[in-house]
């Protein structure tokens, strides 16, 4: 089939299995798959397209509701691309916002990113922000992998340690950091089987699960920080449910320097110093 056809029988083939932005995601599945732009495909309707079986088995994962990052290999975040695979948790745009709060506060010194995933909080702060280090932990040995690969193609390897390790227990004691981040598990363990397919099937559930009441890495973070953040340090996390700002805002050591709504209006994103 031409690209004509086969732009068509993409957006009929994603229609079907029930994905509302199925005409996007046809004109990106396309584009890429030649790896050419979208105006390619519009200027060229009748070339045939080559190796159509291999472009099929693509859709085929799409309509199976597989993630478009993880069928493509990689995502753009804060204007910075990075790999991702199957088994580590995908960045959401809403996320930058925690990013973005965080340079507003940031000074030289180290970082620590609780629940590192693919390493695109602590990756685009170090990118922005010269005068830090960062230390990123997880307990997943494949998001540590892949945290390392992606360092490594933005030519950060050598600001930045990655630890596998339980929401950084084994740094009590041995580093205090100027500032941590972390947009930990939120969802209660109730709810993750209400989460749409995309998510259920293919996410890492530990990326998701935050105890019975979703604040358990709430609490972590909270304990972590009162250990091993200096004083003035700063703590910039994110939230998953509103509900959760008072467990921050109850923090006699602690001081809210900034409450960040997200583009739907919630409060997404708390900035706290921790008290001198």
């Amino acid at each position: 089939m031409n690209l004509a056809e086969a732009l068509k029988w993409t957006e009929e083939a994603l229609s079907r299995a029930g994905i509302s932005s199925a005409k996007r995601e046809s004109e990106i599945l396309l584009s890429t798959f030649l790896d050419k732009d979208l105006s390619y495909v519009i200027l060229h309707p009748d070339e045939e397209l080559l190796e159509e079986r291999e472009y099929k088995l693509r859709v085929a994962r799409r309509c199976c509701r597989e993630p478009l990052q993880y069928i493509l290999g990689e995502v753009e975040f804060f204007g910075i691309k990075f790999k991702v695979k199957r088994g580590v948790f995908i960045p959401r745009p809403e996320t930058e916002i925690l990013v973005e709060e965080a340079l507003k506060f940031a000074k030289d010194g180290l970082i620590l990113d609780l629940g590192v995933g693919c390493g695109n909080i602590l990756l685009s702060l170090l990118a922005k922000a010269k005068g830090f280090k960062g230390v990123g932990v997880d307990l997943s040995a494949k998001a540590i992998m892949l945290s390392m690969e992606n360092a490594e193609r933005l030519g950060l390897r050598d600001r930045v340690l990655f630890i596998n390790c339980d929401w950084g227990e084994s740094l009590k004691g041995w580093f205090e950091f100027d500032m941590i981040v972390s947009n930990p598990p939120y969802i209660p363990k109730g709810e993750i089987w209400n989460l749409e397919p995309e998510v259920l099937l293919y996410e890492p559930v530990e990326a998701l699960d935050g105890g019975e009441d979703g604040t358990l890495f709430y609490r972590r973070t909270i304990d972590l920080a009162r250990v091993s953040l200096k004083r003035g340090g700063i703590l910039a996390v994110e939230l998953g449910k509103e509900e959760y700002l008072s467990l921050f805002f109850e923090l006699e050591d602690f001081s809210v320097l900034s409450l960040r709504k997200d583009y739907e209006g919630r409060d997404r994103v708390i900035i706290l110093r921790k008290n001198s």
